[in-house]
């Protein structure tokens, strides 16, 4: 089960508290609790879509650099390489590729 659903089930269980509690305190403190497990859910949710959504654009920036001829792989890759070392060295003192 994944936790947005857990939480959704939670909340149930809250919600069938505050129907069966006579105090009316309790009933409130129960559909807060509900409340609060329905948000969660939904932040659950969220936080999932958003950890696909990013799955996705890598799985397509892979796809968009592996369907490049292999002599401009090896430049983006040696670009990618040297923006992450913040280094800028000019081709003739560049190890041979």
């Amino acid at each position: 089960m994944d936790t947005a659903a857990e939480f959704r089930k939670y909340a149930a269980n809250c919600k069938k508290m505050s129907k069966v509690s006579m105090d009316p305190e309790a009933k409130a403190l129960w559909r807060r609790m509900e409340e609060r497990w329905l948000l969660c859910a939904k932040l659950a949710e969220e936080d999932e879509q958003s950890v696909a959504r990013l799955q996705a654009q890598r799985v397509a920036s892979k796809r968009r650099i592996s369907g490049l001829p292999h002599s401009a792989r090896r430049v983006v890759a040696t670009v990618n390489t040297k923006s992450r070392l913040g280094c800028v060295r000019s081709r003739k003192f560049s190890p041979a590729l």
